[in-house]
């Protein structure tokens, strides 16, 4: 689960729908509008996709923050993309869609009054 702090925006990877770069910027409002990652993903792939695909299903804006921002990928042990094919369902079905909210997401780990 990628936590969203208290700062006004995280920096997340994306995916290709906001651009040819993975890196961007989020304002924090706005992945609390769309309840954050969708922790329906298991295993390796789409997760950065399907949240790129609700947050541009409520309007959010691209900001393209290559050249005057730093975004770290922190290392971690490679993943299983044994899941790859449920994960690429779960955004096809967003595509498809069209929803803002994930079921599943930040809902879950924050006060009711955060989101």
């Amino acid at each position: 689960m990628t936590s969203v702090s208290s700062s006004p925006a995280a920096c997340v990877n994306s995916a290709r729908p906001f651009g040819p770069t993975r890196r961007r910027l989020r304002k924090r409002d706005n992945l609390l509008k769309v309840n954050g990652y969708n922790e329906a993903f298991t295993g390796w792939g789409r997760e950065d996709s399907e949240l790129a695909v609700r947050l541009m299903n409520t309007g959010a804006r691209r900001l393209d923050v290559r050249g005057w921002a730093i975004c770290y990928h922190l290392w971690h042990r490679p993943v299983s993309r044994a899941k790859l094919p449920a994960n690429d369902q779960l955004l096809q079905t967003a595509q498809e869609q069209e929803p803002a909210w994930c079921t599943s997401g930040l809902n879950t780990h924050l006060p009711k009054t955060a989101h």
